[in-house]
């Protein structure tokens, strides 16, 4: 809000200016507020506004999505206290339902890209085999009906491996010097998922696990074979 926005709600008595008997008394509550939408936007900062001045909270809350405002102090507390609830209501039923995403999130850790680190070759099939999620859910973002939540989790799966040099002759392929290796590996991978979860209230019959999303690793997955682990010098 400009010097010319305030004083354009000024003169048409819009909020905080809207009790025509006290108008003037309002500047440094428009110009506050004004100081502090540029804080919060330049630093993609959320701010909380406690007022029992009805006409600055109708301002902040036209100002700038960033602000939140409460008419009290109590009025804050009693919804953060709704808000912890909500939250622990949210993260207990997304560890009773850990087998159902982990399912997802091992669907999804498939789709991914794998390559062969250590060998010239190809990993030609991926199968996930267990997935173990962290306790740890990270609540991004809430409202009263929906939520995205992150979780850390280990991916263990099976990778088909294929390497080693192809013969060009009938002479080559009858070397002992040569062979095509294709081999089944038992690997590990952390991955982070985004998970969108939908409910009514704290009511676990109305709670509905949505999209599951692999956010880490961001590109392929690399894969060692076997070759150290089979000539390891004991």
């Amino acid at each position: 809000m400009t010097a010319d926005e305030t004083l354009g709600r000024y003169f048409s008595r819009r909020p905080p200016f809207e009790d025509a008997r006290d108008k003037k008394a309002e500047f440094p509550d428009a110009f506050s507020l004004q100081r502090l939408s540029q804080w919060c936007n330049e630093g993609q900062r959320n701010l909380i506004i406690v007022s029992g001045d009805k006409g600055v909270r109708l301002a902040a809350g036209e100002l700038n999505s960033r602000f939140q405002t409460f008419q009290s102090l109590a009025a804050l507390l009693d919804a953060a206290s709704s808000e912890a609830r909500l939250a622990e209501f949210v993260r207990g039923e997304v560890v009773a339902r850990q087998d159902d995403i982990a399912e997802d999130i091992g669907g999804e850790c498939v789709e991914l890209g794998f390559y062969l680190r250590d060998q010239d070759g190809d990993v030609t099939e991926i199968e996930w085999m267990d997935v173990t999620m962290s306790k740890e859910i990270e609540i991004i973002e809430m409202s009263a009906e929906s939520a995205t939540v992150q979780v850390s989790s280990i991916v263990k799966f099976k990778a088909t491996l294929a390497y080693g040099h192809v013969p060009d002759d009938e002479r080559e392929r009858s070397s002992i010097y040569f062979g095509r290796i294709k081999e089944d590996v038992i690997r590990e991978a952390k991955v982070e998922a985004t998970i969108q979860v939908s409910f009514q209230d704290v009511n676990p019959n109305a709670f509905a696990v949505g999209q599951v999303v692999i956010t880490e690793p961001s590109g392929n997955v690399p894969v060692n074979s076997s070759m150290k682990e089979r000539y390891r010098f004991k």
